[in-house]
């Protein structure tokens, strides 16, 4: 199943428990943006969930959207598909912000699903936790 936020975010849901994002080109990414999609998440999933950032467009995001999924119960793990090596930089600045979070940086979509369905198995744990 697919939707988005008005013409901010589109976002697909897959069965395994978790989401692909992907954001419009030169947005501002809000915390009630994000609220949206996890509430929709939320009524989605009757679990815990993972959220893949598929970013295909560069766009900057709320800083309280990372303080949100780190005191969030239900979103344990975020991943990052980076298809240019700039946006490298920002990747993991906001790694830090997430400390409980399980997060990692991808640059093929594929290898960043993987690694989600594997999260979501053990619990939402770090990869070698």
């Amino acid at each position: 199943m697919s939707g988005s936020l008005g013409k901010k975010v589109n976002y697909e849901f897959h069965p395994d428990g978790y989401i692909i994002a992907a954001a419009a080109a030169g947005i501002d990414l809000e915390l009630a943006d994000s609220l949206r999609l996890f509430e929709a998440a939320r009524s989605r999933f009757d679990r815990p969930f993972g959220l893949i950032c598929n970013r295909i467009n560069d766009y900057t995001v709320d800083l309280a959207v990372y303080e949100y999924i780190e005191g969030a119960e239900d979103i344990v793990a975020m991943a990052v598909v980076l298809y240019e090596s700039r946006g490298f930089p920002a990747a993991r600045m906001e790694s830090r912000y997430l400390r409980k979070t399980a997060y990692a940086t991808f640059f093929d979509i594929d290898n960043a699903e993987r690694w989600m369905r594997e999260r979501l198995a053990e619990g939402g744990q770090p990869a070698g936790a």
